[in-house]
């Protein structure tokens, strides 16, 4: 955990850290059948089923749980990071909102001791917090918290420094941006998302040579996250390289990780490439199997206006007429947002 928190794109340290969870989760477990009242087993537990994606489950033990002060700060952050990972953003948002309410009253009425050691924890819940506003695409308020937190923590100021990559990227302050990314790569050597959101900005720019060479160092820092190859697919659709596009979209699939961006644009290359009865099954099938909270594409939420017509016609140019329509609708969607959301990283 403590490298994770240096680095939470660390595939080593992720991997170290589910094989130890899973011991964890049994003790845990047997723990709790001893002692079903124990609030701090419950809330361990809750933290392993967090670290093993088993939200709900993780939820369960968190309810109604009323824990004590010595372990409100961690019933806070572990039901707040639920959420947030759920895309429940509201509810996270409520939930570190009353951690910080509940820090500030530590910081009142405790020991100047006490004061000095919640006062750490500052940072990282007006992190949150920010993260929290920019994903409800509320920027003057993420603005608001990230331009006040002056945290002395390092780890915090590169959080700070992450946000801002992605509010000022949001706004379109592609300028900002990169000089922020350019920042944060000085602080650190190796920051995913400053690689990210550099190749982001540039491909906004049209400058696709840096678009490639940055959204490269993000596969190649966190080969296991989609995002950089969902934008080089992105790039290579949009300047009419198709096989380029589907080698990406095949290295990423070697990974045996599902993927619904990698789905999308392999029915936009076949689209391309005139396979239109394929291209629409498979955008209908993407449609059915659409899952907001565990989709790694959100912009795909936009294919939802259009499963209307979800029927395949038997007539070759009654379904490319189909076809048309939907990427053309597709395309205006995606030229009239800002940008694309793709996220989970």
């Amino acid at each position: 955990l403590e490298l994770l928190e240096i680095n939470p794109y660390d595939k080593s340290a992720m991997s170290g850290m589910m094989n130890a969870n899973s011991a964890l989760m049994e003790q845990y477990v047997k723990l709790m059948e001893s002692e079903p009242d124990n609030k701090r087993v419950k809330i361990e537990l809750a933290r392993c089923y967090f670290y093993n994606f088993q939200y709900e489950e993780a939820l369960e033990l968190l309810e109604d749980l009323n824990p004590s002060r010595e372990d409100m700060c961690d019933y806070y952050h572990i039901q707040g990071m639920i959420y947030y990972k759920m895309k429940k953003y509201e509810q996270s948002l409520e939930i570190f909102l009353k951690w910080k309410s509940f820090l500030e009253g530590v910081a009142y009425h405790t020991s100047r001791a006490d004061y000095i050691h919640e006062l750490k924890k500052f940072g990282y819940v007006n992190y949150l917090i920010g993260e929290c506003y920019l994903e409800l695409k509320d920027y003057e308020q993420a603005s608001a918290v990230i331009e006040k937190n002056l945290s002395r923590n390092h780890r915090d100021k590169v959080r700070i420094n992450e946000s801002k990559c992605k509010l000022y990227f949001s706004e379109g302050k592609f300028p900002l941006c990169i000089s922020t990314c350019e920042d944060l790569l000085k602080d650190v050597e190796d920051n995913y998302v400053a690689y990210l959101y550099l190749a982001r900005t540039y491909f906004y720019m049209v400058d696709y040579d840096n678009t490639v060479f940055y959204a490269n160092k993000a596969k190649e820092m966190c080969v296991y996250l989609p995002q950089p190859y969902h934008l080089l697919a992105r790039l290579y659709i949009a300047t009419e390289q198709l096989d380029k596009a589907t080698e990406i979209l095949d290295e990423f699939k070697k990974l045996t990780i599902y993927s619904d961006g990698v789905a999308f644009y392999e029915a936009q290359i076949m689209y391309f490439k005139e396979k239109y009865e394929e291209s629409y099954c498979a955008v209908d099938k993407l449609i059915s199997r659409y899952n907001a909270r565990t989709s790694d594409y959100d912009e795909f939420k936009q294919l939802l206006l259009l499963k209307a017509d979800r029927a395949s016609s038997p007539h070759p140019k009654l379904l490319r007429q189909r076809m048309r329509l939907l990427w053309k609708k597709l395309l205006r969607l995606q030229t009239l947002n800002n940008y694309w959301e793709v996220k989970s990283y």
